[in-house]
């Protein structure tokens, strides 16, 4: 890898340009070999995202996020890709740093195919007709071509971070919801996702709560399905119901919440 671009790296296997911090290249799925950096802290706040549990909840986040903070064109654009990143975010549980990554071309047939930033592992979702009809509205309407990111930067060139997803889209939101800040942020997008997953399989028959109790586990990389649970704000007193444990066996097996660090 050499550095020749402030924030970017050239991937040795085909040359694409990604982000310094990335562990493996969105292109090929190559490692990315690089200097060991010293472990940062993590402040325990990175884990108190809470998924969004209602209907109602999710339908005043998008209001609002789709609402343009003033009668320009600028805003109105502004407001509708955050609608669009937020409906896509609680609607296929990608991480953030994959989340930003995504193009109009991911959205032309019904299977997406990406190779996770964090993980370089590849993974295939499941795209629903409706979802990718409102992408291709959103393309339309702004004259995306098949190769633009779907969630721009103002500049145009380049997609979100992370960051800005986190603190400057979600957080924002959660202060004028009158919500407390600590407790939403991008991982809110995936937890919802993970919730509204289970709960809606749940509901059908508990045999298919478990199936896709098993997926979520698997898709989301946790050590056990109580780890999931947790992740995803089941309660424990259910989260025990749910793997046939007490709640002190299941506080004694599931001491701690095993979360992405993408926040």
């Amino acid at each position: 890898i050499q550095e020749t671009q402030v924030g970017k790296v050239q991937c040795k296997s085909c040359h694409a340009w990604i982000d310094e911090d990335a562990l493996f290249c969105c292109r090929c799925g190559s490692k990315v070999a690089r200097a060991e950096k010293k472990e940062r802290y993590a402040p325990k706040t990175k884990h108190t995202k809470v998924p969004l549990k209602t209907q109602e909840e999710i339908e005043m986040w998008q209001k609002y996020l789709a609402t343009p903070k003033s009668n320009t064109p600028a805003r109105r654009r502004v407001a509708y890709r955050n609608f669009i990143l937020f409906t896509v975010g609680i609607s296929i549980g990608l991480r953030v740093s994959d989340l930003v990554r995504l193009k109009v071309s991911d959205f032309e047939s019904d299977r997406l195919y990406i190779i996770e930033q964090k993980t370089g592992k590849g993974r295939e979702v499941a795209l629903d007709a409706r979802l990718r009809e409102m992408v291709a509205r959103y393309a339309a309407e702004f004259h995306l071509t098949k190769n633009d990111f779907l969630f721009w930067t103002s500049c145009g060139h380049d997609h979100l971070t992370p960051q800005t997803v986190n603190d400057k889209i979600m957080q924002k939101a959660a202060v004028a919801l009158g919500l407390d800040p600590k407790s939403y942020g991008s991982h809110t997008l995936r937890k919802t996702f993970g919730y509204q997953y289970y709960t809606a399989a749940n509901k059908l028959s508990r045999e298919r709560g478990y199936r896709a109790l098993s997926v979520l586990c698997r898709e989301f990389n946790h050590s056990s399905e109580a780890i999931t649970l947790r992740y995803i704000g089941i309660a424990a007193e259910e989260s025990a119901e749910i793997l046939g444990l007490t709640v002190d066996q299941y506080n004694l097996m599931c001491p701690l919440i095993e979360e992405d660090d993408d926040d």
